[in-house]
């Protein structure tokens, strides 16, 4: 069953295309609007994604669920953490996809987690994961594909909804590390404003100010050492949106080395990819015994730059 939305327009909303509109608010892609979004009315009547907008309409229609997709199994390697009856935590390496989608039929993580529990022929509901079909089969956060380390999955529903929780309620501790280009201004300090999509490239976030469609985010981050004109950085998320990281040390002028998207080739390092690392993650167990904390090794491109950098600035 869908989920029913309303809106509407602002002054800042005016002239947008109507998809656009959508795929901002609704935090989709404008081709996941054209294939999820029903009973769309703008003042009471049915109307164009195309339609541009102005001020003051009321916008309303049904988010449908993602469409039922088939997920292969693949045997795929794995790193693991740590397992036990409740989940399995992952060292994710840059590169592999989490879930699923458009350009990524194939070849994620959620294929990997399928193979690991289902490539026996086991039961589901007994063995974890309970739905193959699912596109997040236990996966109860995400990082980007290019984005390495701690990502944990639970192995069945009740498991999955306590770990959802903690996330939802900020039980859920998350440090990453990052070589960023540039010194921030202050030692310690909080990076906060609304996220939303770029107008002008939907591949990127921009954070402003003030409300303007977008959703909170809230960052702190701490400057580990510094380099000439490089930091290491320890950052600590307190939101969890899409590019949050990215675009907040891109936003104090210090971008996140080898970031393709919020940042621009480094003479010094023009091969470098995006130097960000999810290093710890700190959560209860569904036992409610004991809370546990999770940590991925620094990778071996961390290591190879700071060894660079060290050598270059000691």
């Amino acid at each position: 069953m869908g989920t029913p939305f309303y809106f509407s327009s602002s002054l800042i909303d005016e002239g947008l295309r109507l998809d656009e509109f959508l795929a901002s608010r609704l935090g989709i892609s404008r081709n996941q609007v054209k294939q999820r979004v029903s009973s769309l009315v703008v003042n009471g009547k049915p109307c164009k994604l195309s339609k541009k907008l102005v001020a003051g309409l009321s916008i309303s229609g049904i988010l449908e669920p993602v469409p039922h997709t088939e997920l292969v199994p693949q045997d795929i390697e794995l790193s693991v953490l740590y397992e036990d009856e409740f989940c399995i935590v992952i060292d994710k390496p840059q590169g592999l996809v989490v879930h699923p989608g458009a350009g990524n039929p194939e070849g994620t993580v959620a294929n990997a987690l399928a193979y690991r529990y289902f490539s026996a022929g086991l039961e589901y509901e007994e063995e974890g994961f309970d739905d193959v079909d699912n596109l997040r089969p236990g996966i109860v956060h995400r990082l980007d594909k290019d984005t390495s380390g701690v990502l944990l999955a639970a192995k069945d529903k009740a498991s999955q909804e306590f770990f959802s929780s903690c996330f939802r309620e900020r039980q859920v501790k998350k440090i990453y590390l990052a070589v960023v280009k540039g010194l921030p201004s202050a030692k310690n300090g909080t990076i906060e404003g609304w996220l939303r999509r770029s107008r002008s490239n939907r591949k990127k976030f921009i954070l402003t100010e003030h409300d303007e469609g977008g959703k909170f985010s809230q960052s702190f981050y701490s400057v580990l050492s510094s380099y000439g004109r490089y930091s290491l950085v320890a950052l600590y998320p307190h939101t969890g949106r899409t590019h949050q990281l990215r675009v907040h040390m891109a936003h104090i002028g210090c971008p996140i080395l080898g970031d393709p998207l919020y940042s621009r080739v480094d003479s010094s390092f023009p091969d470098a990819t995006l130097m960000l690392h999810a290093y710890r993650l700190t959560i209860p167990l569904p036992d409610k015994k004991r809370i546990a904390s999770f940590r991925a090794p620094l990778p071996v491109r961390f290591k190879e730059v700071l060894r660079t950098l060290s050598a270059r600035y000691r």
